[in-house]
């Protein structure tokens, strides 16, 4: 540009800067001795601004070529032309600006691509160093390339009944000479994103299911060293080569109720959410929390107690009702995020109850199975049980089990660890866990204190 139109710009730029940034600029000088309008002006100017600025009406190249050849001043030009010559001006800017960031994006990828080299070159001298390598299938599928070129000999996938087979494959090198698979196909199925996928295509079936079912040798482990007989018991209708280690019969007797393991029959119906597609059942929430609060009167960490259950909306009523104040720490999970985990004591929410014979995931053997399986010292199922032996084969089974073995009722049976001899509370309802307020009895406590007094409380 020459001189004369420079200035010319910079001006324009300055004065159309300060319309365009703040327009409302002009309703604040009324009584400052500057620039007055009405208000019908004021509206008409914003108008007009905002639809100039929008335009994207601007010179040619030619056109403004031709204005510096015949050396038009800036300021003949009519206003339809200044404004077209900005928006030309505003559009040079805007594109060398552009040519300045696609070229800073060029650098920036290919010095994050060298980065990427030498990190992945850094982790592959570590890799080679290491005598045992750890890591996710998401891992193994990042460096695969790496994973190539070590060549590991032998492979141990864990959890491999919960592995797509695809997974297990990027693993695999010509170097592998053992692949060991260690899981449960008895239990939680690979979980492939499309749905369609694994109910047409059975990607939900993982290797090693498909080499047990196809008749490979392989060897089950018969010991286990988790759940109390009791639990064990009942597990046998899924693994009936089940054993127990000796360490599971030294576990203590669950404090304050009479059964380490019982299951609660209910028939008040379930909730559908519509718009979390899911389901909930506000008795069971209510009857869990109050187990869950009598099970920490009795001297249990919140820690040491699990809840799970089997629908997100009953994990969401579940936690409306739990304060976080006065049960941090005790875990609310859905059963698919449980499997390979344990704790003392399984409080299970079964959820739905309805007229239609409609028991949804718990028709699932294999989500079932895990869900039986968590508990350590104590385990407590509520739930419309006669729907359930109504709708499947395992939980007939499982319900005949609990009643064959006095494990089955409407109500827990609580008892006062102070007073074992008193007829106790059959907690049928949520409200029966109140008449035990301090996890004791009625009763005055009657402790003898360090002062010489005896505690006036009721029993705790």
């Amino acid at each position: 540009l020459n001189p004369d139109v420079e200035r010319a710009f910079a001006k324009l730029q300055i004065r159309t800067k300060a319309v365009a940034l703040n327009v409302s600029d002009f309703e604040n000088k009324g009584d400052e001795g500057g620039w007055q309008i009405d208000s019908k002006q004021k509206r008409n100017l914003k108008r007009k601004l905002r639809r100039e600025l929008r335009s994207t009406n601007r010179m040619s190249e030619l056109e403004f070529q031709n204005m510096q050849r015949t050396g038009n001043d800036v300021w003949s030009l009519t206003e339809r032309a200044k404004w077209r010559l900005y928006r030309y001006w505003t559009h040079k800017f805007c594109n060398s600006y552009r040519d300045q960031i696609r070229g800073k994006e060029a650098q920036y990828e290919e010095k994050a691509a060298r980065l990427r080299e030498i990190r992945m070159q850094e982790d592959q001298q570590i890799m080679r160093m290491a005598t045992v390598i750890g890591m996710t299938t998401t891992g193994a599928a990042k460096y695969q390339s790496i994973l190539q070129e070590i060549g590991p000999k032998i492979i141990v996938v864990e959890e491999a009944a919960e592995v797509l087979e695809a997974h297990v494959i990027t693993t695999l090198s010509h170097d592998c000479e053992h692949l060991i698979l260690i899981g449960d196909h008895k239990q939680l199925k690979p979980n492939p994103t499309v749905y369609r996928l694994a109910k047409e295509f059975n990607l939900d079936v993982s290797l090693f299911e498909r080499m047990v079912k196809n008749g490979m040798e392989c060897d089950c482990l018969k010991f286990q060293h988790r759940m109390r007989p009791t639990i064990s018991k009942m597990m046998r209708i899924i693994y009936p080569e089940l054993q127990d280690h000796p360490i599971v019969e030294t576990y203590p007797e669950v404090k304050g109720i009479s059964d380490n393991m019982y299951f609660v029959h209910h028939e008040y119906h379930e909730s559908n959410d519509e718009e979390q597609k899911s389901h909930s059942n506000l008795y069971e929430a209510e009857y869990i929390v109050s187990l869950c609060r009598y099970l920490k009167l009795q001297g249990y960490k919140p820690e040491q107690i699990t809840i799970l259950t089997l629908y997100s909306g009953q994990l969401f009523q579940l936690k409306k009702l739990m304060p976080r104040r006065e049960f941090e720490g005790t875990r609310i999970t859905v059963v698919d995020n449980f499997q390979g985990e344990e704790n003392d004591i399984i409080l299970l929410s079964l959820v739905r109850s309805n007229d239609d014979g409609k028991i949804g995931f718990l028709k699932i053997e294999n989500r079932v199975c895990v869900a039986l399986s968590r508990a350590k010292h104590g385990f407590y199922v509520i739930g419309n049980l006669k729907l359930m032996a109504e709708n499947s084969d395992l939980w007939r089974k499982v319900v005949n089990h609990a009643k064959q073995e006095s494990l089955y009722g409407e109500g827990l049976h609580l008892y006062c660890q102070n007073h074992p001899n008193d007829a106790g509370i059959h907690a049928t309802e949520p409200e029966d866990f109140k008449k035990a307020p301090e996890g004791g009895c009625m009763k005055p406590c009657e402790y003898r204190l360090p002062c010489g007094h005896t505690c006036s409380l009721v029993c705790h």
